[in-house]
């Protein structure tokens, strides 16, 4: 019965957590036409609908490339990393598509060194769909 309950209640928190995160495609948070290049999405949580992921780096902090198709004329790639020391990534292969709940987007040179950067905290979810 406990362990209903821990699977129900961590159900309801997923789902809560990605609920309230609009979902978007990379085209969406990537495309701008602001002059100094800064996604309206800056510094927001988001849920991306993903891509294929074309690059991994599995050093100190994972990240991965994501490619979508259907914007193959521009503004269809992005970077998402992890924060230090986690992992989110270990399942994720060369090939696959991920979709990301709940991450933070990040355009600014302090953090993301002037480009559109999907950031994982211990809130985000990495789903291989």
């Amino acid at each position: 019965m406990m362990k209903r309950l821990a699977f129900l209640f961590t159900g309801v928190v997923v789902f809560c957590l990605s609920a309230g995160a609009t979902t978007l495609s990379i085209y969406e948070i990537q495309y701008t036409t602001t002059a100094d290049g800064t996604s309206s999405w800056n510094m927001q949580k988001v849920n991306c609908a993903g891509g294929i992921v074309i690059h991994k780096w599995s050093g100190g902090r994972q990240r991965v490339v994501l490619y979508d198709p259907n914007n193959a004329a521009g503004w269809g790639g992005i970077v998402a990393k992890a924060d230090v020391g986690t992992y989110p990534f270990n399942t994720v292969n060369l090939g696959d598509w991920v979709a990301l709940d709940n991450v933070t987007v990040y355009d600014c040179n302090n953090k993301s060194r002037g480009n559109t950067t999907l950031y994982l905290d211990g809130t985000s979810i990495v789903r291989v769909v």
